[in-house]
């Protein structure tokens, strides 16, 4: 037909992706050419974890523990922690002021003791990772590192969470 005008929308969509962030991509995707495109995010997430789980239990326990940790760091400023393993997971989640979409960082410590501690601090993100360029992965570590957490106040006032290697 003259005139008419035909959309292709290519959508990379998997089932374990949740229907409610769709509106949010189709925001934030562009139109070029009559074409919209919508990545799946969770095809791009980024992690890493440093827990080596083999068994199927040793997977149950580290599946449970990514889901609900014991602390939140903020929750536990001037506490030492002996770092025994690492997680990190990036994810995208929307600025509520700019409707902008931004990359956030999912971070897990876990202790010795067996105890895990969580944050969404895209700061301390930054610190792990310095840590871990120094340091070494933590399957290269001989004992576990103790760490400090910490506030430390921002250019911008502001305050985030840090960390603070700590001797013994």
């Amino acid at each position: 037909m003259k005139g008419t005008r035909t959309s292709i929308i290519h959508i990379n969509h998997s089932p374990k992706l949740p229907y409610q962030y769709l509106n949010l991509l189709i925001r934030n995707s562009k139109m070029e050419n009559n074409e919209l495109t919508i990545a799946n995010p969770a095809a791009t997430n980024k992690s890493y974890c440093s827990v080596k789980a083999e068994t199927r239990a040793e997977k149950i326990k580290l599946f449970n523990a990514l889901k609900e940790c014991d602390f939140k760091l903020n929750d536990v400023v001037g506490t030492t922690i002996a770092v025994k393993d690492v997680f990190f997971q990036e994810y995208e989640k929307e600025d509520k002021e700019t409707g902008e979409v931004r990359l956030g960082h999912r971070t897990i410590l876990f202790a010795e003791d067996g105890k895990t501690y969580v944050t969404a601090s895209n700061y301390l993100y930054n610190i792990l990772r310095q840590i871990l360029s120094v340091f070494g992965t933590p399957n290269t570590w001989s004992e576990p590192l103790k760490v400090e957490v910490a506030k430390q106040t921002l250019k911008d006032g502001k305050s985030s969470l840090t960390l603070k290697l700590v001797e013994e």
